[in-house]
């Protein structure tokens, strides 16, 4: 462990247990100022619940701290109220929707400076000010309920700049993010570093992260197996134990596409569709927004059976709202077949019959209060037939594919974000609709999971089910894709990718 210092955040022998069962234990490591530090593993491991611990959300949301301490420049954060000690350390959440207590950005930033209490009369000119300074100023007033994944995770990283801590945290910073947007992230975490902020950063992906001073590595138990690696360059016995994590698995040989030549019928088709975003209201929180933005026009679209298309854009540029169009919750003009059935109002019902969706955040679609439970309405309603014992081996065997043998009796809710979606996939693979929507299928995965759950997708559509997929990772895409969309300046642009490379 590389030596600290009182200036910098030092964290001695922490151990926390959750749902009566230790998550991590014996965690002791320090960071200095001006220090950027990765701290990597696999998906489950706990990464971000230990993020959680340093800022203070647990125990207070839940678990135990049995023991340990957390201090800051010498400061106890332990002895500390949360007011008090996000001046010492703040974090930028995985989930970002579940950072805001607010209803909008504006709000939210000026939140943030009466915790600090700043002067209000000052504060309508600081916000407005640091909305231009971190590039936000479109997102002020517009609703989080609305914003996209991108979006949120800009307007919380805007709050934690104008917090100000001594520490920051930040969890899978660039999942959401287009390459212009990480890039611009990464010249300001860069600028942190210059500041002397301390740094830790959580993700999986290894590859954006080669500026970083060292990385440190939590094993799928919960303990950490190492506090000093480097990046660049990668020692070999480094390489080793990060392979083993399932953090460094490689790409397969190119997959061979789907063959369409004898699918003369698209099996879903879109043409001349605008979707102009007016007025919009949703059933689910009984809200209205209004906007007057256009996201496209007169855009095309044609699926065949078992194609697996991406469909990508820009950071905000309206991926999952072209998802939602699709299952019927935004209004558009033109025209939408699956197969012999056009979309209208009257028949929705039949439609989202045909279509299952994979949400951005997971969370949202959960029903019951185990990962098991959760499956088995799947299975119920797909394989009435089967016994009590038949369907239990299939739902284990299931969850033990996708490594949740372990979660079975565990509430989605307290999965962490890359078992969400896993359980998630797992629950959209039963059903067997004929068109599947997958938002962001391998965000908050390590490279093992990510790989399982795009070779799962690609095995589904060989049974014949279409599906599109979005994603920020072009390596991926290009590799599982058969062809794919791109949503730029209000049009669907068709394009094509090279696997022989």
């Amino acid at each position: 462990m590389k030596k600290g210092t009182n200036h910098g955040l030092v964290v001695e022998h922490l151990e926390f247990n959750l749902e009566n069962s230790v998550h991590f234990s014996d965690i002791s490591f320090s960071i200095n100022p001006g220090e950027i530090v990765l701290l990597a593993g696999a998906s489950g491991s706990g990464k971000s619940t230990l993020a959680g611990v340093l800022t203070g959300y647990y125990p207070e949301s839940g678990g135990t701290l049995k023991s340990g301490t957390i201090s800051v420049s010498g400061q106890d954060l332990l002895s500390m109220d949360n007011q008090e000690s996000m001046r010492y350390i703040s974090a930028s959440f995985q989930n970002a929707r579940l950072a805001f207590a607010m209803e909008n950005l504006y709000q939210e930033l000026i939140f943030c400076l009466e915790n600090k209490g700043f002067d209000p009369l000052l504060m309508d000119e600081m916000v407005k000010e640091h909305a231009k300074k971190t590039g936000v100023t479109e997102l002020l007033e517009r609703s989080f309920d609305v914003m996209s994944g991108g979006e949120l995770q800009r307007a919380n990283f805007s709050c934690l700049e104008i917090i100000d801590p001594l520490v920051y945290i930040l969890d899978e910073p660039f999942s959401n993010l287009d390459d212009q947007k990480a890039n611009e992230l990464q010249e300001t975490i860069l600028e942190l570093k210059k500041q002397n902020k301390i740094i830790l950063v959580i993700d999986h992906r290894l590859d954006r992260w080669k500026f970083v001073d060292r990385m440190m590595v939590l094993s799928r138990v919960g303990q950490l197996l190492e506090t000093n690696i480097s990046l660049d360059p990668l020692s070999t016995n480094d390489h080793l134990l990060l392979e083993q994590e399932g953090l460094l698995s490689e790409l397969e040989k190119p997959l061979q596409q789907a063959d369409v030549s004898n699918n003369l019928e698209p099996i879903f088709q879109i043409e001349n569709m605008t979707i102009e975003l007016g007025e919009y209201k949703t059933k689910w929180l009984k809200k209205t927004w209004h906007t007057d933005r256009i996201l496209l026009k007169n855009g095309n679209m044609h699926i065949y059976p078992g194609e697996l298309i991406a469909l990508e854009g820009k950071s905000g540029s309206g991926k999952s709202t072209i998802f939602q169009t699709i299952l019927g919750e935004y209004p558009f003009d033109g025209t939408m077949h699956m197969k012999d059935l056009k979309f209208n109002s009257k028949n929705r019902k039949g439609w989202l019959s045909q279509i299952g969706l994979i949400f951005q955040d997971p969370s949202l679609q959960f029903l019951t209060t185990s990962c098991f439970d959760e499956l088995n309405i799947g299975v119920q309603a797909v394989y009435p037939e089967k016994t009590e014992e038949e369907t239990k081996k299939l739902i284990t065997n299931l969850l033990k594919r996708h490594n949740l043998e372990d979660q079975a009796s565990t509430s989605p809710w307290l999965l962490s974000q890359g078992q969400q979606r896993r359980l998630a996939v797992l629950c959209m693979l039963i059903k067997g609709q004929r068109l599947l929507l997958v938002d962001e299928p391998t965000y908050g995965q390590d490279k093992q999971n990510a790989l399982e759950i795009m070779n799962n997708l690609n095995e589904l559509r060989q049974d014949g089910t279409s599906i599109i997929f979005t994603s920020h990772d072009h390596d991926l895409v290009k590799h599982y894709a058969d062809r794919g969309y791109v949503l730029e300046n209000q049009e669907l642009i068709e394009v094509s990718y090279d696997r022989s490379h």
